[in-house]
């Protein structure tokens, strides 16, 4: 009966939370509930079912997001007790109230490490779940030695076993000592002969995880063992009926066997070779699709696990078995069923960069441009990277035509993939670079939205190299030019183009610059060329009138007589703009005029040939590709089985490795900000545009802090330091400022050929939390993580405790969470630090990052009345309330103002729309309530700009949320 009260009491806790009508309701019963928690636990008896019960209500409490900070004394009195119902949710509060820095924690451990080596399997069983769910050094260093124990012990039973050598995986990824190569070696081996499958699939866990950090030097004689047991379930078909899953016997037991042989280079002795060749064989040609879809997903498991392995080996392997993985992968491609396709359009793509392959992929061609036509996006991605991996000099053509013609019909989810590849491919195989001239017409012609800058300046590069391509991609590009309805993108290159090389315009080619072509015989005058281009200057960007100003320039200096009297007037007209690069190169231009001929040929001479260097496409094709190391789910679950990596345990607060003592929160008035590269003023313009430079540095830092590499160490065996490369700032700061729309909860931070750094959030109030994940991309471990993440008086930070490595092909996650305790303007940093490489020539890493939290984070949505919005919104006006800006940009205002969290109290096409908010902190006034401040929003377009004007009694959220509007209209935030 008790005990049936006490589930009433939760359940009925439970459904009042549900029931609140508002956050404030749902705060009052919390704190009232945490009140009455407070007085029961310091009434002077306190039944055991009642310590249960008000243990069970903290932790949904804090699973809600509340703070909970007492009662772990009660946690710990729970874990002391003998019975299993209380130890069991002692164990389960400690994993969500405690942190490894909590005062309890000794005296849990103690508890904890009693449990472990007891005589009762219940008891080990829940001692050894909580310590894997909490990890981490500390947990390491005081359990680490008696799980071990428990792991090789004589008399331990099945359950127990199998819990502790996952839990030994989890420990020694953390402290590797505890598991000394090659001491422990010949004991892990000799284990995999323990009598049931389930106790030898949990030691090839733990096996697999020392082999990722220590290699397989000193594993011999566990590859035969491997092929042995593989052999005896995939052709011999000794099995327990227990684990066969859907016809299909032991899938996961196979497949992280096929995992661990995946370690091994392909074996030269004979002996091995044979048997190993014949299981993969045979792995490779059992897989047939069925109607099942459990057996289905079993079996391709298994099958992608062996193709993973013949692409280990490449041409170290049998050619049989690359012929026949092939021959497999392509059978799935001709399948109906998109899963099935999508398999082998992936297996296919990877199995192409192996020698000898891509023939006999190249026969699928046309199934593959087939799955390029499907709904489905991601088999039209697939089938994009297997063409882009297929494609050689021989079918460059056919193949770039036919994503050309596929370009103007495909959805604008996939096009600038598409066009990135285009381009790449156009310039890796180009027959003649008239061809890829060609190419990249078209694809301004079709895509110029998706054509980033990137691509037209490696164009550009490439037409300035090679002088016999000038006049021709002169021609080209003012033909492009001529039509009114022209690409934004292809007049900035026309811009550059036709002012560095349309002079030889004059005359028909000659010499290398003839072909026989019949745009040789063409010749425009200097006015043509002016008239094509000016005609778009009135509906270009700011930085694209920039470009064609400095085009202006020349064709003045080249044609004085025939354009001078055109060009001064629309000079002079742009020295009183409000644009400050648009004047500026009015004025210098202008002011040029006056100066001699011999000056002004030397400041508009031809720009001279681009230094010869990687093609930055094909950069940023590496950083935004997956590696040929396959990291895939089945290995995530096979290194982890037992280990939740979002467990509440993992998420808690703690100072770990998580260094924070490195600089703070980036000022308003930070001199970085103010900071811009003058060679490149077309940059520089749309860095302020976006409203990250200029005024509103403050949001973001300059450049060179926010996202620039730190400075080489000084220890003697690094030998190289590496940061977020320039030309990813780009990217970067579209990935930062995508979290605005507070619909997105996961994207890519950065990656490189190293890393990759993945974040998922979650706001509630005025908490956040951050989990990063580290993507270890390279073939070694990563070592001496850092990261540092600086809390600052508004906003308070705390880290989950970080290991010292990430082996190669894992992904930890770690929690960041923040408190935002008042107002604020500026981003907080995070910088991600490691090593990486053997410790001879170490190249030490430091990603310097902005977190994703920005003051609309902490926004909640206000349903607020039209009148009283009016009338808090005349009470507001003058500054720091309030505050104006403009956006070159036309976009949607109410879908913007509902992306960052804002409620949209009126809306219409021509007057825009009103909106309203509530700033949440974690601040308390003198009643012991939760300071918030009330936020007011207008943004309505005006001709071709838009103008945002907030309003909120403190003038620092202010300034934050119209910061935060800007960078949302700038990156897209809130567009279909």
């Amino acid at each position: 009966m008790a005990q049936s009260l006490m589930m009433r009491g939760l359940t009925n806790y439970i459904t009042e939370l549900r029931a609140s009508k508002n956050r404030e309701d749902e705060e009052a019963r919390v704190d009232k509930e945490l009140g009455n928690i407070r007085a029961k636990f310091t009434a002077a008896r306190l039944s055991e079912y009642d310590r249960r019960k008000y243990v069970w209500k903290m932790m949904y409490t804090s699973m809600l997001g509340y703070e909970v900070d007492f009662g772990l004394s009660e946690v710990l009195n729970l874990i002391q007790f003998p019975g299993f119902k209380d130890k069991c949710v002692g164990y389960t509060a400690a994993t969500v109230l405690m942190s490894a820095a909590s005062d309890t924690m000794p005296a849990m451990l103690r508890a904890m490490r009693g449990d472990i080596a007891a005589a009762d399997p219940m008891l080990q069983c829940l001692a050894l779940t909580a310590s894997a769910n909490f990890g981490g050094s500390k947990i390491a260093d005081d359990i680490g030695d008696t799980v071990r124990s428990v792991l090789f012990g004589a008399m331990v039973p099945t359950a127990v076993r199998k819990k502790a050598a996952l839990v030994l995986l989890r420990l020694f990824r953390v402290k590797p000592s505890l598991l000394p190569v090659p001491d422990y070696t010949s004991r892990l081996i000799d284990m995999l002969e323990l009598p049931t499958l389930g106790e030898k699939q949990a030691v090839l866990c733990l096996i697999l995880g020392v082999l990722a950090k220590n290699g397989v030097e000193h594993f011999a004689p566990l590859l035969p063992r491997l092929i042995t047991m593989l052999n005896a379930v995939a052709v011999d078909s000794h099995a327990d009926p227990h684990y066969v899953y859907h016809k299909v016997a032991c899938p996961w037991y196979r497949v992280r066997i096929l995992r661990a042989l995946r370690h091994f280079p392909f074996p030269t002795d004979k002996t091995v070779q044979v048997p190993l060749t014949d299981v993969l064989t045979d792995v490779l040609r059992g897989t047939p699709v069925t109607k099942s879809l459990n057996h289905n997903n079993a079996s391709h498991a298994i099958l992608f696990e062996a193709i993973n392995i013949v692409i280990r080996y490449g041409t170290n392997g049998p050619a049989s078995l690359r012929e026949r993985a092939v021959e497999h992968l392509s059978k799935y491609v001709n399948i109906r069923e998109p899963n099935v396709r999508y398999l082998g359009l992936e297996g296919l793509t990877r199995m192409a960069s192996l020698p000898g392959t891509r023939e006999q992929v190249l026969r699928q061609q046309k199934a593959i441009l087939i799955s390029l036509k499907e709904r489905d996006i991601s088999l039209r991605r697939r089938a994009l990277d297997l063409l882009f991996a297929t494609c050689g000099r021989d079918n460059a053509e056919e193949i770039v035509g036919e994503l050309v013609t596929h370009l103007i019909t495909a959805d604008s989810a996939i096009r600038s993939e598409m066009v990135l590849k285009i381009a790449i491919l156009a310039e890796r195989f180009a027959p003649n670079l008239r061809w890829y001239v060609d190419v990249v017409l078209k694809l301004l012609a079709h895509a110029g939205d998706h054509v980033s800058d990137d691509i037209w300046h490696r164009a550009v590069q490439i037409v300035t190299n090679n002088p016999p391509l000038q006049r021709y991609a002169a021609v080209k590009m003012f033909q492009a030019v001529e039509t009114s309805m022209a690409h934004e993108t292809a007049v900035k290159v026309a811009a550059y183009i036709l002012g560095e090389f349309g002079f030889l315009l004059q005359e028909p080619a000659a010499g290398e610059s003839a072909t026989g072509d019949a745009d040789d015989a063409t010749t425009v005058s200097g006015s043509k060329q002016f008239v094509a281009l000016h005609q778009h200057f009135d509906r270009v960007a700011p930085e694209s009138r920039v470009l064609l100003l400095s085009a202006y320039a020349k064709l003045q200096h080249l044609y004085e007589a025939e354009l001078d009297h055109v060009l001064t007037p629309i000079f002079e007209a742009h020295t009183t703009v409000l644009n400050e690069e648009l004047q500026q190169r009015a004025v210098e231009y202008l002011s040029l005029k006056a100066q001699s001929d011999d000056l002004k040929g030397r400041v508009l001479e031809a720009m001279p040939a681009f230094e010869e260097r990687e093609s930055v496409l094909e950069a940023r094709l590496k950083d935004t590709s997956k590696t040929a190391k396959d990291v895939d789910e089945w290995g995530k679950e096979a290194d982890g089985a037992a280990v939740a990596a979002d467990s509440p345990a993992a998420s808690a607060p703690t100072p770990g490795r998580a260094k924070r003592a490195k600089g703070g929160a980036v000022g308003p008035d930070d001199e970085s900000s103010s900071s811009g590269n003058e060679a490149e003023p077309a940059a520089q313009e749309d860095e302020d545009i976006l409203g990250l430079g200029g005024d509103d540095a403050g949001f973001m830092g300059g450049a060179d802090d926010a996202f620039g590499a730190a400075a080489a160490g000084d220890s003697p065996n690094i030998v190289a330091s590496r940061g977020v490369p320039s030309g990813s700032l780009g990217a970067v700061r579209t990935a930062l400022f995508s979290f605005l729309d507070r619909g997105r909860t996961r994207a890519g931070l950065f990656a490189d050929d190293t890393v990759q750094l993945g974040a998922v959030v979650e706001f509630r109030g005025a908490l956040g939390r951050l989990r990063l994940h580290i993507v270890n991309k390279s073939d070694g471990d990563l070592r001496n993580i850092e990261i540092d993440c600086p809390g600052t008086d508004a906003v308070a930070t705390s880290i989950v405790d970080v290991p010292d490595r990430v082996p190669a092909g894992e992904r930890p996650a770690l929690e960041i969470r923040f408190k935002c305790m008042r107002p604020f303007a500026d981003l907080i940093p995070i910088t991600v630090s490691f090593h990486s490489g053997p410790m001879s020539a170490t190249v030490e890493h430091s990603y310097a990052l902005r977190a994703p939290v920005f003051t609309t984070s902490f926004l909640e949505a206000v349903a607020l009345p039209m009148d009283a919005l009016k009338a808090r919104w005349g009470a507001l006006a003058g500054e720091p309330k309030a505050a104006r800006a403009t956006v070159p940009v036309l976009r949607d205002p109410a879908a913007v103002l509902r992306a960052i969290g804002a409620e949209v109290v009126q809306a219409s096409p021509e007057h825009g729309a009103l909106g309203a908010a509530t700033f949440r902190t974690e601040a308390t006034n003198p009643d012991g309530k939760k300071i918030s401040v009330g936020c007011l929003f207008k943004v309505s377009p005006q001709g071709s700009e838009t103008a945002i004007e907030v309003r909120s009694q403190h003038g620092l959220v202010t300034r934050g949320l119209v910061n935060s509007i800007k960078a949302a209209f700038a990156h897209g935030v809130g567009s279909a």
